[in-house]
């Protein structure tokens, strides 16, 4: 006799929607399914902090949460795409976090199989239930059953600098896309005149908030945010102090970027934002010229670097 989990399983390869998983190196033999997850790992590896703080902020930027378009005006200026072609498209997003470009993907009609290495698939999950139009897996990505080159369009947003090699997660992108797909991502700028080298002091508090058990960074980034947040208020209402504190701060606020927020989703997403970026084991930093060397390297047939979104937006042509 056949049990449930088998069945489930077998359904989800027989899924006439998405591809078929595929064994590939480490991962578990087969998946358990938990929530309608196909999961493939038995630990979320240096994605535990992430995956926590996607269950614990899982509406947080949704754009069905604000009320805004933060999240959609994000996507649609790395597609480069008017929203109605992603009609029936079949999408691998990468890094799916809980959703925020998962939500604008299938209110266009996308077909989007959602991946993370994280818990975050739970908070996903929550919001956006696995259907006919969604697949969820928790995998690896460097050594996941998703198959290569199934997909139009390869989607990896604010993920590529947290994995342990982004110029091997690029790579990798760029094979998951059939040919003529298009490849999209960013990374995080190296530059001495912008982003991470202007805090100094964020990188010291990274390094000592890393040091601790992860049950206790949380709460100790959360304290360190509630006493510098007040200060930030007071200097967001002046573009230049604003600017000049955001230099010297470990803490990350949205008082000049994101105008539009009210008081309490300022509270919130720039403490979401300081957790993200104080507990994340692999930072890598590249310039322009380096994210186009490894591009090139690749199987691409056109490509466009610009600077945008995190700090450098790839869009590529397989």
């Amino acid at each position: 006799m056949r049990d449930m989990a088998g069945d489930m399983i077998e359904a989800q390869h027989r899924h006439p929607e998405f591809p078929d998983y595929v064994a590939v190196g480490a991962q578990l033999a087969t998946p358990v399914i938990k929530n309608g997850v196909a999961i493939f790992v038995d630990s979320q590896s240096y994605a535990a902090d992430f995956g926590f703080q996607w269950l614990m902020f899982k509406k947080t930027q949704l754009d069905s949460h604000s009320g805004l378009d933060i999240s959609e005006r994000r996507l649609f200026q790395a597609l480069k795409l008017a929203p109605d072609a992603l009609r029936g498209k079949l999408v691998l997003e990468v890094g799916c976090g809980a959703g925020r470009f998962t939500e604008i993907l299938l209110k266009y009609g996308a077909r989007v199989d959602s991946l993370d290495l994280s818990e975050a698939v739970f908070a996903n999950a929550d919001n956006y239930p696995p259907s006919s139009h969604h697949r969820i897996t928790q995998a690896d990505f460097f050594s996941s059953p998703i198959p290569f080159e199934a997909y139009d369009i390869v989607l990896c947003l604010g993920v590529v600098q947290h994995t342990p090699d982004s110029g091997r997660c690029i790579e990798l992108l760029v094979r998951h896309a059939n040919p003529g797909g298009l490849v999209v991502f960013d990374h995080y700028r190296k530059s001495y005149r912008s982003g991470s080298f202007l805090r100094p002091s964020a990188w010291v508090a990274r390094k000592l908030i890393l040091a601790m058990p992860e049950e206790k960074r949380f709460a100790t980034v959360e304290r360190l945010y509630k006493w510098l947040y007040p200060v930030h208020r007071m200097a967001g209402r002046s573009m230049i102090l604003s600017k000049m504190l955001r230099r010297i701060s470990p803490i990350l606020t949205h008082h000049q970027r994101l105008p539009l927020l009210s008081d309490d989703m300022f509270f919130v997403w720039g403490l979401l934002d300081t957790h993200d970026s104080l507990t994340d084991v692999y930072k890598s930093l590249k310039t322009k010229e380096e994210i186009e060397d490894i591009v090139r390297s690749t199987k691409v047939t056109s490509y466009d670097v610009w600077y945008g979104g995190n700090g450098i937006i790839c869009r590529c042509q397989k």
